[in-house]
């Protein structure tokens, strides 16, 4: 896991100073900033409470007191928060993405207003579903004082520690039927691949219907739409071990309730926790390497390697994305006017011309 998400922790960084860059800010690169912070924090989060504390001790042990005070109320919570922001980011790029594809004047229309305004209530209301739906997190565990012995020599001492366990909300059968259960598979699970399913069916249909009536390559809208189809299936792939374990939790959601304290799962339930955690680093770690792979203008990287840092600002400035240019023009044919986009790269233009909506 740590060799993953420190890859994955440094991939992000980089996209995120790249597409930070003031030629390659639009609306969908802006999205793709905000979903790789989100999955920093959520990796960063994921690292230290998995990997440094329980494995290594480092910067503190699983039993320490800055540990105790912070899992409850701060790591445990926060955890689930920003896995809720990535996830519903995911599919506010995908609804974006579907209204440049299929909804294309309503889209330039509504870029015509202010992008950073639209995406800071886009954040706005991703940050705040995320915290409404994470809400009761903050009230699963509690701190509670424990007595130990404690060895001092030949005799033992009993010492008093700090600890914390699940509060009542969480042992509570209505909450494990209808919180743990029911309410996070369809907020967490069922609704968001739904959405992205369908969003990603739209597109598509929009990609290969713009094909069919220009009957020339729409390589920008067909190079976003790549980037965003792998995104979505490495979400989903990831993503299937946390949905069977929240299945797991339904069938032996009676034998919890009957038992709270003396549930023990089977064990290989407990493999499929921590191959979750993994899945989940891994898929907010796999991010960057989608935009190298699939972006046409991300690929201007690979060029930075080879060269000295002198050329590194010429080779990020050949990163940006190609204008839309929307002008309208009378039809030969009939007095109602058409729309030509004009997509510049270069010297090498490509007509599209749109008369409707494609979806």
């Amino acid at each position: 896991m740590l060799p993953i998400g420190l890859f994955g922790f440094l991939g992000n960084t980089l996209t995120i100073f790249i597409l930070s860059r003031k030629e390659m800010k639009n609306s969908f690169n802006r999205l793709l900033v905000a979903l790789a912070v989100f999955d920093n924090i959520f990796i960063c989060f994921l690292l230290l409470d998995y990997c440094f504390v329980r494995v290594f001790s480092w910067p503190f042990s699983q039993v320490s007191y800055l540990y105790i005070l912070l899992f409850p109320k701060f790591i445990f919570p926060l955890n689930n928060i920003f896995l809720c922001c990535s996830v519903y980011l995911i599919c506010c790029i995908a609804m974006e993405r579907y209204s440049a594809v299929c909804k294309p004047f309503a889209y330039r229309a509504s870029n015509n207003s202010d992008v950073n305004q639209r995406i800071f209530k886009y954040l706005i209301s991703i940050i705040f579903f995320s915290c409404i739906v994470n809400f009761s997190r903050f009230f699963e565990t509690e701190l509670i004082t424990e007595s130990v012995n404690v060895s001092i020599g030949d005799s033992f001492q009993v010492q008093q520690r700090l600890s914390f366990e699940l509060t009542e909300l969480r042992k509570h059968p209505d909450y494990i039927r209808f919180y743990i259960n029911w309410f996070r598979l369809v907020f967490t699970c069922v609704l968001p691949v739904s959405a992205l399913i369908f969003f990603n069916c739209k597109i598509c249909k929009g990609v290969r219907f713009a094909h069919l009536r220009s009957r020339t390559t729409i390589q920008k809208e067909i190079n976003l739409a790549i980037i965003l189809m792998f995104i979505v299936i490495v979400f989903l792939f990831c993503n299937i071990p946390r949905i069977l374990i929240n299945c797991y939790d339904f069938m032996v959601n009676n034998d919890f309730v009957r038992c709270p304290d003396g549930f023990i799962p089977n064990p290989w339930i407990l493999c499929t926790t921590s191959f979750s955690h993994l899945c989940l680093v891994f898929s907010g770690s796999m991010n960057f390497i989608i935009y190298f792979v699939g972006g046409r203008n991300l690929n201007s990287l690979k060029t930075c390697f080879r060269r000295s840092p002198a050329t590194l600002n010429a080779a990020l400035d050949q990163l940006q994305l190609p204008q839309e240019k929307t002008t309208v023009v009378n039809s030969p044919v009939s007095e109602t006017p058409t729309f030509e986009s004009v997509l510049g790269e270069g010297d090498n233009f490509k007509l599209v011309v749109a008369e409707t909506d494609c979806c």
